[in-house]
């Protein structure tokens, strides 16, 4: 079943590709080479002088601190977990999880 829902889908895909490839879609191609020409700017750089200096912050308010508090002050440390711990955890739950009620073997 797999492999004929495989082979539909790379029969589809061939077909797409082929149509796309004739030129049915979008008139008839033509086989002339196209020039690439960039497009002309007439004002080029020049030096100016600098703008004003504007502020972004607009309206916000600045907040000042000395010194840092290193992280271990601010945050508890975590929680030893055994390695061990974990594995019987996860044992557990795969006892619990749900089963399969059918086994195929191909």
């Amino acid at each position: 079943m797999r492999k004929l829902f495989f082979l539909g889908v790379m029969f589809a895909f061939g077909a797409g590709c082929a149509f796309g490839q004739s030129g049915l879609i979008g008139g008839v191609m033509n086989a002339q080479p196209q020039m690439f020409t960039m497009p002309e700017h007439p004002q080029h750089a020049f030096q100016a002088g600098l703008a004003q200096e504007q502020d972004l912050r607009e309206h916000s308010e600045s907040i000042w601190a000395h010194g840092e508090r290193p992280l271990w002050e601010v945050m508890p440390a975590p929680k030893f977990v055994s390695l061990g711990e974990i594995a019987r955890a996860y044992r557990e739950e795969h006892a619990i999880a749900p089963k399969a009620s059918i086994v195929w073997k191909n």
